[in-house]
């Protein structure tokens, strides 16, 4: 089994900067060959989307959903139903048949991007289906979130 090391270096004006400690993981894999991935990280989702999320658009969704069923639902039960709607899926293969089974991914697992996109299919549907209309947190949001 290979051992992996993983680190964060910087390229500013077309010179890369490795740690030294990044140098010394990779030096101590030993003589040979070595495999580089080069990637940008992405901003993981943060508190102000998911304080938005939560206090406004599941509640919209889910008031909107209660008086057009006559029925009364919790905003977890609807958080479910439009992450297994919206949400990315994993494929995991169970190990005892191999069956490949879809598991939602989690909003806390989501990075900034993904969880805007995915506010926008619940405003999608909230407007489509429900026939109300989600305000965005503020008129700059997209430009907020997207440079944190």
């Amino acid at each position: 089994m290979s051992k992996k090391v993983e680190g964060l270096a910087s390229n500013r004006d077309g010179q890369l900067f490795i740690p030294r400690l990044l140098v010394r993981r990779i030096q101590a894999l030993g003589d040979g060959p070595v495999k580089l991935t080069a990637e940008k990280p992405q901003n993981k989702v943060t508190s102000l989307q998911h304080r938005y999320y939560r206090g406004v658009v599941l509640p919209m969704l889910t008031e909107a959903l209660c008086e057009l069923n006559g029925e009364k639902y919790e905003t977890d039960q609807v958080h479910k139903v439009m992450g297994a709607k919206y949400l990315p899926k994993d494929k995991i293969a169970d190990p005892e048949t191999g069956e490949i089974i879809e598991v939602t991914v989690s909003t806390a697992d989501l990075d900034t991007i993904g969880m805007m996109d995915y506010w926008e299919e619940c405003v999608r549907f909230a407007a489509m289906h429900l026939g109300i209309s989600i305000p965005p947190p503020d008129p700059e949001w997209r430009d907020k979130e997207f440079k944190s």
